[in-house]
């Protein structure tokens, strides 16, 4: 009996011993050096991370923007001669003109496409027609104001008027922008307003953004989400940051501006292929 029992106990033990060595253990992958030594395998590639926002200066282009979250956005567009001459203030809070914006964007496009001018928009000619009844042929930002309107940018209003001196709205600052980034509309946005509004974020006053606006806004919107991260313009989380209320027919501030031209599209379709370039990848060329 007593051997019985023995012989019953030592099968018991092998069969567990032999169990324990059949249960899988966790495979790592590795490689092994040239001195025999394992390594684990290099993680794939991630995707280059989207444009960082530059870094203060340690020495401002003006002296108000010291606090400013603008601020860098400020002093690298400076440095590209967007805004001059540097020194003074720069009056960050100020409402932009609407002559402003448009030279502004204007200088910004062609400093940032510098490399590649047929990426830019070009300023109208000498000799170039009158389009605007507000905006002489003599006015100061008629090359600027008339080479964004001849490039098909929808810049002023249906009387063929464009209120150089009133300020621009933050809706007004967008679509231009969106034209400049992504180029013309979608056409399926653009016919189907209530889709377009579906697109914005979901603001608590987007239904406030005015129909001439909203299919600019919202189709370049529509084209930076199926983007890659890397590759996104965020125009408006760059401008504005995290906002709950739009406040569409607010005047633009100077500082706002400047974060909103630091970066632009290549009024392409497809972001993806043909990613925004910054104020900062400028100054490094």
């Amino acid at each position: 009996m007593r051997r019985a029992v023995v012989t019953l106990f030592v099968l018991l033990v092998v069969t567990a011993c032999s169990h324990a060595r059949r249960v899988p253990q966790p495979q790592t992958t590795a490689t092994t050096t040239a001195l025999g030594s394992s390594t684990p395998s290099p993680l794939p590639a991630v995707p280059s991370p989207p444009p960082a926002a530059p870094s203060p200066s340690p020495t401002p282009a003006y002296g108000d923007i010291q606090n400013v979250a603008a601020a860098p956005f400020i002093d690298q567009l400076t440095q590209l001669q967007v805004f001059w001459p540097p020194g003074g203030l720069f009056e960050p809070a100020k409402p932009v003109l609407r002559r402003e914006f448009v030279r502004w964007l204007m200088r910004a496009d062609a400093a940032i496409w510098a490399p590649d001018p047929s990426n830019a928009i070009h300023p109208a000619l000498p000799g170039a027609k009158q389009y605007f009844k507000d905006v002489p042929t003599d006015d100061p930002d008629f090359a600027a104001i008339e080479g964004m309107h001849d490039a098909g940018i929808a810049i002023g209003y249906p009387n063929r008027t464009f209120r150089p001196d009133t300020p621009i709205t933050r809706e007004e600052a967008l679509a231009i922008k969106a034209y400049v980034d992504c180029g013309a509309p979608d056409p399926v946005v653009a016919d189907d307003l209530a889709q377009a509004y579906f697109v914005l974020p979901r603001w608590r006053d987007a239904h406030r953004i005015a129909h001439a606006y909203v299919a600019a806004i919202a189709s370049c919107l529509l084209q930076d989400q199926g983007t890659t991260p890397e590759n996104r313009l965020d125009t408006i989380a760059r401008t504005f940051g995290n906002i709950a209320v739009l406040q569409p027919q607010r005047p633009l501030d100077r500082a706002e501006a400047a974060a909103m031209i630091w970066e632009i599209g290549e009024q392409k379709p497809d972001l993806t292929n043909f990613p925004p370039h910054t104020a900062a990848q400028a100054l490094a060329q």
